[in-house]
Formats: C-alpha cells, sequence, structure tokens
C-alpha cells in the first residue's frame, strides 16, 4: 500500500510520497517488493492526484484522470463531482479475489477552488464506498496521511501534525516539503511495506509552486506496475475479461472474447458531466447526480404533477465525456431509463422528451405523451459514426407539461447514460 502524505492550508498544498509497490508474498505471507521506483500520485493540470492500494488500480486511475483533465481542461469541481463514480466503477470491476489487508483504494485530489478562494482536498476510501471526505473542512485541519501506517503511529502523527501546523504557512513549501520528507523517512525506517521519500510536488492558486531540485516531481507519465494482484498468488487461474453485473444492474452479454476471431479489442466507457439541472412550478429532481454516477442499479427521478399550471417541469443535461484520441472500430451510446408512471389527463400533447446530439448531428430523440403509460425499464443503444468527436455528445432529460394537464403524474427515472468504445 506505501505511503501518502500530504499538507495544506488555505493557499499552499504540498505532497509527498514513497517510491515503493509492494505484493504479498507467493505463500501469502509477508510482503515482497517490486523492483523500480513507483510514486503514490500525479501532476493533473493544477491538480494533485494521489492514490494508494491496489497496483491495478492506482496506475490505471493516475493514467485515466491525466488524460481526462487533458483533454477537457477540467478543474477541481469538476474532477471531484466525476470521481466517486469512476471510483465505485472501477471498483466493481475488479479482481476481487484477494486478502482483505491488499484489497483497498484510497485516493486524494488536492486543488484551487476558485470559487471559494482557497486549496481544497477530498478523500475517498473503499472502505466508505468511496464517500467524499473533505480534509480541508476546517482551518485547523492541516495534514493527512494514507497508506501503510499503522495505529500505534497515529500519536507521532498528531504531534507531526501540530507542528507543521503551527509553522507551515510562515516557512513555506520547501520547508514543508522537508518535513514530509522526515516523516516518511522516519516510517520507511520501520516498515519494509513502506519506501523512501521520493517523490513531491506543491501547487497554489496558479499551479504548480517551484521547488528545490532535492524534492524530485513525479515523472510526467506514471510507469505502469505489474499485475501485482494477479501474479503475487499461487495457484491463481485467470480465464476471459467479462464482468458479473451487481444484484439489479442489466445482464452480462458478452464482451466478444469468446474464442479466436471473436474479440474486439480493448472496451472503453465514457461517462458524462452533468450540468442545467432545474425544475419549474412543482417539478421535482431527487438524486440527480445518479445519472452520472458510474451505478447502473441507481437512477435520478424526474417528476411532475398536472394541475392545469404549463410551468410544471423538472430536466438536466448529460454532456462533456471524455473524448478519444486513439483509433476506434464502434462508438455507442448507451442510455438506461425507465418511465415508472404516466396518468396525465387530458391525454394530448408532449409530457417527457429525451434528445441526443453529437455536435449539431442529432442521435435519437424520444417523447412520451400526457397519460400514455410506464415504458419498463431497458437500455436503449445507438450506434455513432466513426471519428467523430465524442466529447461533444451531448443527451437533454425533460419534463415539461406545456399543454397544462390538469390531473395525474409522471415519473421519470435516467438510471445512467454512457458510451462504450470498442479499440
Amino acid at each position: 500500500m506505501s505511503l501518502l502524505t500530504a499538507y495544506h492550508d488555505r493557499s499552499l498544498a504540498v505532497l509527498a510520497s514513497d517510491d515503493r509497490a509492494s505484493v504479498q508474498a507467493g505463500n501469502g505471507k509477508g510482503w515482497k517488493a517490486l523492483p523500480g521506483s513507483f510514486p503514490k500520485f500525479t501532476v493533473c493540470g493544477l491538480l494533485l492526484l494521489g492514490a494508494v492500494g491496489r497496483n491495478d488500480l492506482t496506475t490505471r486511475l493516475m493514467r485515466g484522470t491525466e488524460r481526462l483533465v487533458a483533454e477537457h481542461s477540467l478543474g477541481l469541481r469538476e474532477v471531484r463531482a466525476q470521481m466517486p463514480g469512476i471510483l465505485r466503477m472501477m471498483w466493481e470491476r475488479r479482481n476481487s479475489g484477494l486478502a482483505a489487508a491488499s484489497d483497498k483504494l484510497h485516493v486524494a485530489l488536492l486543488g484551487f477552488d476558485s470559487a471559494e478562494n482557497r486549496i481544497r482536498s477530498f478523500v475517498w476510501l473503499s472502505d466508505d464506498h468511496f464517500e467524499p471526505v473533505e480534509t480541508t473542512d476546517r482551518p485547523e485541519h492541516v495534514f493527512f496521511s494514507l497508506g501503510a501506517f499503522q495505529v500505534e503511529d497515529e500519536r507521532a502523527l498528531v504531534a507531526f501534525s501540530d507542528r507543521i501546523g503551527r509553522e507551515g504557512s510562515q516557512k513555506g513549501a520547501p520547508w514543508v516539503a522537508g518535513q514530509l520528507r522526515d516523516a516518511i523517512d522516519g516510517l520507511h525506517r520501520r516498515y519494509t511495506t513502506i519506501g523512501r521519500p521520493a517523490f513531491f510536488a506543491a501547487i497554489d492558486r496558479n499551479g504548480l509552486v517551484p521547488l528545490p531540485a532535492e524534492f524530485e516531481l513525479p515523472p510526467a507519465r506514471i510507469v505502469a506496475v505489474p499485475d501485482a494482484p494477479s501474479i503475487a498468488t499461487a495457484g491463481r487461474l485467470y480465464v476471459g475479461s467479462i464482468q458479473t453485473p451487481r444484484a439489479g444492474a442489466p445482464d452480462t452479454i458478452g464482451n466478444e472474447d469468446g474464442g479466436s476471431g471473436a474479440q474486439s479489442g480493448m472496451l472503453n466507457t465514457l461517462w458524462f458531466l452533468q450540468s442545467n439541472v432545474a425544475t419549474g412550478g412543482n417539478g421535482t429532481i431527487t438524486n440527480a447526480g445518479n445519472a452520472n454516477d458510474g451505478d447502473l442499479t441507481t437512477f435520478a427521478q424526474l417528476s411532475a404533477t398536472g394541475n392545469g399550471s404549463t410551468s410544471n417541469a423538472a430536466g438536466f443535461v448529460l454532456s462533456a465525456p471524455p473524448g478519444i484520441t486513439r483509433r476506434y472500430t464502434s462508438a455507442t451510446l448507451k442510455i438506461r431509463r425507465a418511465i415508472t408512471a404516466n396518468n396525465l389527463l387530458p391525454a394530448s400533447g408532449i409530457a417527457y422528451q429525451m434528445a441526443a446530439t453529437l455536435g449539431s448531428s442529432t442521435i435519437t430523440t424520444e417523447s412520451a405523451i400526457c397519460g400514455a403509460g410506464p415504458v419498463a425499464l431497458s437500455t436503449l443503444s445507438f450506434p455513432l459514426p466513426l471519428n467523430a468527436n465524442l466529447s461533444q455528445a451531448s443527451i437533454s432529460f425533460q419534463i415539461l407539461l406545456f399543454t397544462g394537464p390538469t390531473s395525474g403524474t409522471i415519473t421519470v427515472k435516467i438510471y445512467e447514460a454512457w458510451l462504450e468504445i470498442f479499440e
């Protein structure tokens, strides 16, 4: 699991990590260090993203977030909004046949929030189903650590936090980096699972803060860690790449990897950002974020009731998925939705409409007339043209009772929308 440590105040954040990646020994007892040097964080534009835990997931997460931020110029708030869905999706699809001590993923994101004019930091833990924790929620919170330290180290970490909190803002980034280095080095001398202090970065409102040469930045491209969980355990057999669905999610049909001639390459799943969440009259939206959380069993609910008004409305837009610059063989838009109630009267006029576009081109539309009844839960699929700019895909979901039905209710549940890209 190794170690990631961080200092933050309102105007400065400094991150430091060791260089060790470890796997469980072949007999399941003890740990073995992998050859090489492995940072536990990366620089993503103006943000710092750290991850400790499963070697296979941390590397994939850091690489993917680097691309996501670079291709879309995302800031702290946008990445923070997407992170729980990304992490939960990765966690659901992981190889879960590991001992509890190995099967963890802890993630940190730090950056400057221009709306609040301060540095903010967030942590997500697999132990807590990746519920976000803001470590900058109080001014006195200035230090956190993720990784392979023990309960008996907490007293020393509390004392360290008190010292760095009293002096850090006055002494600046190089002094703070030196303190973090010394803290990691002390733990490195005690535990074989923690490497030497090796990688450092500092940011303020303008981005990276220069540090002396002794404090090395992580490499521009994260070095891939071998598939440690799969190769570290004796007797493991890997067959295929199909993922079984979680309870309530749609059945898995296949991943086109059933034998020679049946493969289509790597599958990329791209998720959308949410915007324009709005209601009018008695329209309501419940759990809007569930429409793009990466979980096919949760849903955002749109609802409105007929009372003669023409202003009852509810809706939102999903747009700006990550683009893909590599050549791909197929691209498909998928939308999972249900209309669980529609008994509006009089039974005339459109009550609900979905419209999906790619740039200026329409992909598809769907509408429901007042009083048309429920529509069963299903996943809609729409092929997209090759070589299109997929980041321009957008879907609007809207209830609008503009004909003024006088009674009844319409309820629409949006479970998820996503792009599936085969390379």
